[in-house]
């Protein structure tokens, strides 16, 4: 596994400092007009690449828990 990949409105920033150290690239989809800046701060600050999807928590969900080769 090389990437992990996870759908957030701030609340899963904690364990992206475990994910860097461990050296995999994290990716977080980001529902539209639903975050929390000062928790998903801690994210960025690790390295996470934020992604704002056209949609609600549902649709970066399935952007999250999609398999990728």
């Amino acid at each position: 596994m090389r990437a992990v990949a996870c759908a957030s409105t701030g609340n899963t920033s904690d364990p992206w400092q475990r994910i860097a150290r461990a050296g995999l690239k994290a990716v977080v989809f980001i529902p539209e007009g639903q975050i929390a800046f000062g928790k998903l701060s801690q994210a960025v600050d690790y390295g996470a690449l934020t992604l704002q999807v056209a949609g609600d928590f549902d649709v970066a969900l399935r952007l999250g828990a999609r398999d990728r080769p």
